[in-house]
């Protein structure tokens, strides 16, 4: 399916403007139009036409007021795709503020805004009053550029930021005779990350979390392990990320900060990159947790994030 809104707040000559521009060597049909790329990731190629759906670009005049609102719902893109602008050739100053795969089942956006500064976008809850998100969430993207106009058949590039993360998580029992299933655990995400500004800034309170539940989980006939998939919104370093499992039947908590283990077990050749970088660029995390567990003892023996491995000993027993 494809689909194409508009939303003309100046002139209704924005209604016969065509979404999307023939490129011919770098050029444009087009008076104005906007490249995506998606290349802020750890193989630093843009990889935008092969993840993305659906854009929702918002523009705004210097003053932040509301000028227009294009949406692109194409179901993929093209590896050229341009996304036209309802935008005669003259110079002002534009700001550009896009969000990819707001799809409404799971982000909402607030749709009558006048100024830059009410826009919002935040997850939508499976429980909202116990905040909690249980479902996989599809790829969201953030971008924001401030650039003037007044050349004709000019292209603007808005570069991508990916704000989902997804968890696979193992629990491995290291102990003999004393097999292990998913349901003998309750596992979650604890973090303050749910709502965003047109910066891309995370507006929750720091103490007003929100629970991140499995939307996979289910046994390892191999190896005997169990086994769960997480997701959650943009990481940030100085907020607190917190992975908890409980075993129902023990009533036996282990919590981890994942903020610390992700720096610590990051590969040696990201070592000298900024942390938020890393946690911004990575958008998978690959996590097996190592534990003895008997009816006497639930302790983590060691942790493995993407192919590095760390033994611990600081579970809460």
């Amino acid at each position: 399916m494809k689909k194409y809104l508009l939303y003309p707040l100046i002139s209704c000559c924005c209604l016969f403007f065509p979404l999307s521009c023939n490129v011919t060597e770098g050029t444009t049909e087009c008076d104005i139009a906007v490249r995506f790329v998606y290349d802020y990731n750890m193989q630093y190629v843009d990889l935008f036409h092969k993840q993305a759906s659906i854009m929702d670009l918002y523009i705004f005049d210097e003053d932040g007021f509301l000028f227009s609102i294009i949406s692109d719902y194409p179901g993929s893109f093209d590896e050229n795709y341009l996304m036209n602008l309802p935008i005669e050739t003259q110079k002002q100053v534009y700001q550009f503020v896009t969000w990819s795969g707001l799809y409404s089942d799971f982000y909402e956006c607030n749709s009558e805004i006048s100024t830059i500064e009410g826009l919002m976008v935040r997850g939508i809850e499976s429980d909202p009053s116990q905040k909690i998100i249980n479902k996989e969430l599809p790829p969201l993207w953030h971008g924001k550029i401030v650039e003037p106009t007044g050349s004709n058949h000019e292209i603007k590039t808005i570069n991508l930021m990916k704000n989902t993360k997804k968890f696979r998580l193992v629990i491995q029992n290291m102990g003999e005779d004393n097999p292990i299933t998913v349901e003998d655990f309750d596992i979650r995400i604890l973090s303050s990350n749910n709502t965003y500004d047109h910066t891309n800034t995370i507006l929750d309170d720091p103490e007003n979390k929100t629970t991140y539940l499995p939307y996979f989980s289910g046994d390892d006939p191999d190896t005997g392990a169990a086994m769960v998939e997480l997701n959650t919104l943009r990481l940030m370093e100085e907020r607190d990320h917190k992975l908890i499992i409980t075993h129902k039947n023990y009533n036996q908590t282990f919590e981890l900060n994942l903020n610390k283990y992700l720096n610590a077990l990051r590969l040696e050749k990201y070592s000298a990159m900024d942390f938020q970088e890393y946690l911004d660029r990575e958008d998978y995390f690959y996590i097996i947790l190592f534990m003895n567990l008997d009816k006497h003892m639930y302790v983590a023996s060691g942790i493995q994030i993407n192919g590095w491995y760390k033994r611990i000993q600081d579970s809460d027993v």
